[in-house]
């Protein structure tokens, strides 16, 4: 069992490889599901590589962020100089990506990201299908469920046991990218799930899960069969991941003995690592219960108590825990509900200048910015770092050990470049503009008495467990217009309902229905040996011309475009004329958040509300939490503007909304909802 260690810059790396790590994951300086983290330059890599080597480490690359068209060519030289450098395998997300790799550059091994949210076993055979070497599991999975997945697919499996969690699955969070375009699936997010809501009377971290530490759980994983075990933190310091790695070290090398003190040391170290509250995560139920706690904050790092005054740039505090010049600093305003860092740049106690604070001392901290009474102290680094060496002595280091610098691999041409961008592109269709499709989202619980309004038009009905026995008296009503329904799966289904699934795609499938909507890869286990009419839904992430193709090789009919795409994004692809058929939603309450965890106090229909006062509704479905917002997305007085580029294929998404006839008759009426959110299509998506 491999021990997979973080790197986002060279000292973190260094702190891996000096601490036990088996392996390292780490990011270049674009397409990187970590993008604020320093990363690597691809002659970096160079000198990386054959180093790790030398100590007998492994190098695993993270391309996993979504990939815009207009990227794809920088996207294939870096995958190309990648594939002459051979690191030990690259983690992708984006199915464009995957197609490259596949079809260009085969000898690379590929790792499904943890942000394809693979959390069944139909999720693991679908990547093992599609010749993915490893599966980067979901963090929502139980121990019960990696069990299963693990006894049923041939599959590598690599799991998280430490670090942060997200309130959503990874890959299905959209709030950052909606509040301002920073996406999650491009590494951008701005963490909307740390800050403080208000829900009726009260107000609290409600979506700010403690970090996870399952060190206690490596016997189990072990017997487990996983292949690797993974620890999150390529924004992290190396301080903690020297900390961290060394205690997971300790602990795997320590297994099958009775070694109470390798235990009292991985507790000290991982009580060092400045985490956030720990927590064991969904691998139980008790421990599932847990994660969430509203009442403490979802900072990083030692509390290190609240400013009671100070001038600018000094904020006076008396400080909880031990403190000195060079400690990482974390300050969270409560008025905004940001938060920002820096290095502490001088000390002083009782007006004397002083280089260390001691618990219990009031201290006047220096800071590059303001910090008014309230506002909350935290130490997120400490200047005692373990690896004391500077990065330009760590390069030294490396250098001196690689010997010559190794020689970089000839860059692509443009022109074959071109040639593969062009295998992805489609024909423009022959003769008249082909015939517009609207298609009108619903759920289960929705009233529709009449269904004649919407003839002529493609009905998409979202699938639910729960709501299923009631919903199936009425099936006669779209049995007499089957050809026009189409049945969406959702986007998270535990492995203990795969068979409930299975066996209503089945009914249905023997009554006639064609038409389905997948909106995980593992769906496609599905359909197997079925003839059906496939679309991809947004959930996919489809937002490039290779992307497109690989949906087509897989016999998919129709693919959303990603939500998250803005105007450019969507001329650039539609231009490419790409296959699947595009379609693109023109109006919904997208989810924001899709999550295991339902934040104890707050029920289905309850509204939470932002310390800028936005409003957003939890929405829950099967054990599902589903947060959206209140104000819906709309790119209805756009449409004109999307059929001139090409697109002729609409979504209407009314799943949300409580008076779903009435909406739809004014969307398209051409009344349209003042004050609706074009989500990124004006303003851009990062």
């Amino acid at each position: 069992m491999d021990l997979l260690a973080p790197a986002g810059t060279v000292e973190s790396f260094y702190a891996a490889v000096e601490n036990g790590a088996d392996a390292v994951y780490l990011g270049l300086k674009n397409f990187s599901a970590r993008a604020y983290a320093k990363n690597f330059t691809v002659r970096e890599l160079a000198l990386l590589l054959p180093y790790a080597r030398k100590k007998k480490v492994k190098i695993n690359i993270a391309l996993n962020s979504l990939t815009k068209e207009s990227e794809l060519p920088e996207a294939i030289r870096t995958l190309a100089t990648i594939n002459e450098l051979r690191p030990d395998a690259v983690i992708i997300q984006d199915l464009g990506i995957y197609h490259l790799i596949k079809s260009h550059f085969p000898r690379l091994n590929i790792h499904g990201s943890v942000l394809m949210t693979v959390h069944n076993s139909l999720g693991a055979w679908q990547l093992y299908n599609m010749g993915f070497k490893r599966a980067v599991l979901a963090r929502e999975m139980s121990l019960k469920e990696i069990a299963a997945v693990s006894k049923s697919c041939p599959i590598e499996l690599e799991t998280f046991v430490h670090g942060a969690l997200c309130y959503s699955y990874s890959g299905l969070c959209l709030f950052s990218s909606y509040l301002g375009g920073r996406g999650s699936t491009r590494g951008r997010c701005t963490q909307p799930c740390r800050r403080r809501y208000k829900a009726g009377k009260r107000s609290g971290y409600f979506f700010s899960p403690s970090d996870l530490s399952v060190i206690d759980f490596l016997p189990e994983l072990k017997k487990l069969g996983i292949k690797a075990i993974k620890i999150e933190g390529r924004m992290r310091s190396a301080t903690y991941v020297a900390s961290v790695v060394k205690a997971y070290r300790v602990a795997l090398d320590s297994l099958g003995t009775d070694n109470s003190t390798a235990i009292d040391q991985t507790k000290k170290l991982l009580q060092d690592s400045m985490g956030r509250r720990l927590s064991a995560g969904f691998y139980t139920p008790v421990s599932h219960k847990n994660i969430l706690a509203p009442n403490i904050s979802g900072n990083i790092g030692q509390f290190l108590g609240r400013v009671t005054g100070g001038a600018k740039n000094r904020a006076t505090i008396r400080v909880k825990d031990d403190l000195s010049v060079g400690d990482r600093i974390r300050a969270h305003f409560p008025e905004t509900d940001e938060r920002e860092s820096a290095t502490l740049r001088g000390l002083a106690i009782e007006k004397k200048t002083a280089t260390t604070a001691n618990a219990g001392q009031t201290a006047t901290l220096t800071l590059p910015f303001h910090c008014p009474p309230g506002t909350a102290l935290f130490k997120v680094d400490r200047t005692s770092s373990e690896i004391n060496l500077a990065p330009k002595k760590i390069w030294e280091v490396i250098k001196k050990s690689v010997g010559d610098t190794p020689r970089m691999p000839k860059t692509i041409s443009n022109a074959k470049i071109e040639k593969i961008l062009s295998s992805c592109k489609g024909q423009k269709p022959p003769g008249k503009k082909p015939m517009e499709t609207l298609s009108f989202r619903f759920n289960l619980t929705q009233h529709i008495p009449d269904t004649r309004p919407l003839a002529g038009h493609r009905i998409i009905i979202n699938l639910s467990k729960n709501e299923w026995p009631r919903f199936s008296k009425t099936l006669s009503v779209y049995q007499r217009r089957k050809e026009s329904v189409c049945w969406s799966l959702p986007p998270v289904i535990y492995e203990k309902d795969i068979p409930f699934f299975k066996k209503l795609i089945a009914q249905l499938l023997k009554k006639g229905f064609r038409n389905w909507e997948i909106t995980n890869l593992g769906h496609l286990q599905f359909f197997k040996k079925s003839k059906v009419t496939l679309q991809a839904g947004h959930q996919i992430n489809l937002l490039n011309s290779c992307a497109f193709k690989a949906a087509g090789r897989m016999g998919i009919a129709f693919g959303v475009i990603s939500i998250e795409a803005d105007r450019h994004d969507i001329k650039d692809l539609l231009q490419k004329h790409p296959l699947p058929k595009p379609v693109i939603t023109i109006y919904g309450h997208p989810p924001l958040f899709t999550s295991r965890l339902i934040p104890k106090g707050l029920k289905h229909g309850h509204t939470v509300a932002s310390a800028r006062q936005e409003r957003y509704r939890l929405s829950i479905v099967d054990n599902i939490s589903y947060l959206v917002p209140q104000q819906a997305f709309s790119l209805a007085p756009f449409q004109s503007e999307l059929r001139k580029m090409g697109c002729s294929n609409f979504i209407i998404d009314i799943s949300q909304e409580t008076r779903p006839m009435i909406t739809l008759a004014n969307i398209l009426n051409k009344k349209y909802m003042r004050n609706c959110s074009h989500f990124n299509y004006k303003r851009g998506l990062q």
